[in-house]
């Protein structure tokens, strides 16, 4: 049996925010290239100019026509207006562009024109954004409703004009060659990682401010209290949501997904966002169980908006699509040779002896996912109160090098997050190789 506490998620979370902005060896390198070569253009320049000049001397000094002297000077106007001029233009557009990347990295951007076009294309879509939440939500809340609810649905969802707006934007590359995220500066724009075709899976990586101060935020549930031939319909409303907190965005990349390569993203909180928000009946019932069904979306959006979105928990959108080939590349393939031999895992859960009210808060969707190298192989999903037992199997290559990865995985009312992660090195295992 295998039994899970809580542990570290994510491969990259706020830990890193605020990295130092140093040059890296390699980028002061090609710093110093550039400069020189521009140092060599002006020398060059300056000993054509010499040579110019002695060579109207000369031609003086032997009585020659003024022709030639014009035609010199016609020479040197050409290669003035070519050379220095290209030289002046490229150091000022280096300088525009250093001194525009600085104050955006550095100083982190405010991103208006992102705030701009999130309002837009929210409002706009307010329609369709209402029926994929609806759909996505009435099937979790009527799976996880209390026993005193004959149903549950969501039938308004609105910000009014209202949306998040998002500042101090901050951008970070991570990829499976590399010890640490990479934070993006004015010099490594164009000075990306080496090998970077060659990795198996890239990230890349937006930090931001997010806030959000909705005085027309409604959010309407009706839900029917007992039976359906006795029972009471009553609306109950969400209303004046606020959330302020720093949010990750990631996007990530792998050589399997066909192009452009771009498998899914993944937003969370970095840290635990300030979050308030009302709940009030849209009209008087003197029933007893309203105060347990206010206590009971309470807890369910507090866990949507904060632990499920709390780094190691985050929302996951697939943007490959599922029914796709996948794209094979054989110079990335998993081995060359033969495996050694097979590990078989099995994993098994017990769960914990609870009374009925604390199971309607324990009815969510758990599952494991286990990585050794590029295998990956996923359990089934259960319910956390029910008892399970999965048997998984991976080819191996190197007993001393290979690294078994198990992540449980939960899905809340709003996200999947991970509820805990072990890395484990199969050399500390005590595994032999038999030869059959």
């Amino acid at each position: 049996m295998l039994k899970m506490s809580g542990g570290s998620g994510g491969l990259l979370s706020g830990r890193y925010h605020g990295a130092s902005l140093q040059l890296t060896p390699a980028e002061e390198e090609q710093l110093a290239l550039e400069q020189g070569w521009r140092q060599t253009q002006q020398l060059l320049v300056c000993v054509f100019t010499c040579c110019v000049v002695v060579a109207a001397w000369l031609l003086g000094s032997m009585g020659v026509s003024v022709a030639w002297l014009g035609g010199l000077c016609l020479l040197l106007l050409l290669v003035w207006r070519g050379k220095v001029q290209q030289i002046v233009e490229e150091a000022v557009r280096e300088e525009e562009l250093r001194v525009h990347r600085k104050r955006a990295l550095r100083q982190s951007e405010t991103a208006e024109w992102l705030n701009f076009i999130l309002n837009r294309w929210w409002v706009f879509s307010a329609p369709s954004i209402f029926a994929k939440l609806k759909l996505h939500l009435d099937p979790m809340l009527n799976e996880m409703k209390p026993g005193f609810l004959d149903s549950i649905e969501l039938t308004c969802f609105t910000l009014g004009d209202q949306t998040p707006h998002f500042h101090l934007v901050k951008a970070y590359e991570y990829s499976d060659m590399m010890t640490n995220p990479r934070v993006a500066t004015p010099e490594n724009i164009t000075s990306p990682p080496l090998d970077m075709a060659k990795v198996s899976d890239y990230q890349l990586v937006l930090e931001a401010d997010v806030g959000l101060c909705c005085s027309d935020f409604k959010m309407i549930y009706t839900a029917r209290l007992g039976g359906k031939m006795m029972g009471a319909n009553i609306d109950i409303a969400v209303e004046k949501l606020n959330i302020s907190g720093k949010m990750q965005f990631v996007l990530h990349m792998d050589n399997v997904t066909k192009f452009p390569h771009i498998a899914r993203a993944t937003i969370c909180f970095i840290e635990k966002p300030e979050v308030w928000f009302s709940i009030r009946m849209m009209k008087a019932v003197k029933l007893m169980d309203v105060p347990v069904l206010k206590t009971w979306l309470h807890s369910l959006l507090m866990d949507g908006l904060i632990t499920s979105l709390v780094d190691p928990g985050k929302m996951e959108i697939k943007l490959a699509s599922p029914d796709s080939d996948q794209e094979f590349r054989p110079e990335l393939s998993r081995r060359d040779s033969k495996a050694k031999g097979v590990l078989a895992v099995t994993l098994s859960s017990v769960p914990p002896k609870l009374n009925e009210f604390a199971q309607v808060f324990m009815e969510e969707t758990r599952w494991c996912v286990l990585k050794l190298g590029e295998q990956k192989e996923v359990t089934q999903q259960t319910l956390a109160t029910a008892r399970w037992q999965d048997t998984c199997a991976f080819l191996i290559d190197d007993l001393e090098k290979d690294k078994l990865s198990i992540k449980m995985k939960g899905r809340g009312m709003l996200a999947t997050h991970t509820l805990a992660q072990y890395d484990l090195s199969l050399a500390s295992y005590g595994l032999e190789e038999s030869h059959k």
